[in-house]
């Protein structure tokens, strides 16, 4: 089992993201913290340098879920572990600010997974308006197969279910 221990971000990609700048910033009171050459915004909730990455793209999803590893547990080990129930990961450096290494997986669903052990934690600040969250504490994932997903983040990263809610869509 992989020692993951918080949320740290979430990566979206979006067709309009000054209304998701604008919405993270005004309503939910978080701060603007960096914008990328290529029109990524990194927003966080006061202590790292992001907990929200918005990507443009000609499509609105969620791209990617950051979780926290326990340092004393190397990358590489955890590699091997995902290695033996045949998942495929990627060891890399310095592909996202603030985050010198990370393994790059799939979820059995196909959600994109990035695990990693820091963050720079050049804290902006909290906002002083807004809902002001203090970190990222939960998150909803739509997934075709609830069944595959849960058994991976139950008996690959150790998670434990404290509410699922199940809806069949119709056309």
């Amino acid at each position: 089992m992989i020692p993951v221990f918080r949320l740290g971000f979430v990566t979206f990609f979006s067709k309009d993201v000054e209304a998701m700048v604008d919405y993270y910033i005004t309503v939910l009171g978080c701060k603007l913290v960096e914008r990328g050459g290529d029109g990524v915004a990194y927003i966080s909730t006061g202590a790292e340098h992001h907990n929200i990455v918005i990507q443009p793209s000609n499509e609105s999803f969620m791209e990617g879920i950051g979780w926290q590893v326990n340092p004393e547990v190397s990358l590489e080990y955890v590699q091997s572990l995902l290695e033996e129930v045949g998942i495929v990961s990627e060891l890399v450096h310095d592909r996202q600010v603030g985050i010198p290494e990370q393994l790059q997986l799939h979820d059995r669903d196909g959600n994109r997974i990035f695990l990693y052990h820091s963050i720079d934690y050049s804290a902006p600040g909290y906002a002083t308006s807004g809902i002001i969250p203090t970190k990222l504490d939960h998150l909803s994932i739509s997934v075709k197969d609830a069944k595959k997903t849960v058994d991976f983040y139950h008996h690959i990263l150790g998670f434990i279910t404290n509410g699922m809610l199940l809806i069949s869509w119709r056309s």
